[in-house]
């Protein structure tokens, strides 16, 4: 595998970990929410 490929699929997965943490935390941040209203 090319040092290129590496990196893109590198990046790729730092992407999809941010959009999954984000996601995440707002899931959770939201249902904190609902239980305190």
């Amino acid at each position: 595998m090319s040092p290129q490929k590496m990196k893109t699929l590198w990046r790729l997965c730092v992407v999809a970990g941010c959009l999954i943490g984000g996601v995440g935390l707002a899931v959770g941040l939201f249902s904190l929410i609902l239980h305190i209203a």
